[in-house]
């Protein structure tokens, strides 16, 4: 239940690099590097560090370019997921 999902993850996005990297995008616990082929993986993003000043709040999709840049999009900048009924009703914020 939602009781559970911040300490089970809730994996938003996925996406390959052109190496066959997968990437892993967590509302919760970050952006992860998996090697498919061993079944390694790294954490690339730790959301629970402030970036530029703000923490991630609801970091929902990804995408890998040919360089290997990560872009990824946060869904709310001032909401948790468990709380999207604010997200809906607030004042837009950028």
């Amino acid at each position: 239940g939602l009781h559970d999902e911040e300490s089970c993850g809730r994996p938003l996005g996925l996406r390959f690099d052109k190496h066959g990297n997968l990437f892993v995008i967590d509302t919760y616990h970050g952006i992860f590097k998996v090697n498919v082929k061993t079944g390694s993986y790294e954490k690339i993003i730790d959301i629970t560090k402030p970036i530029e000043g703000r923490i991630p709040m609801i970091p929902n999709s990804i995408d890998i370019a040919s360089n290997g840049d990560i872009y990824w999009t946060d869904s709310s900048s001032d909401f948790k997921l468990y709380d999207g009924v604010m997200t809906l009703l607030a004042d837009p914020s950028g």
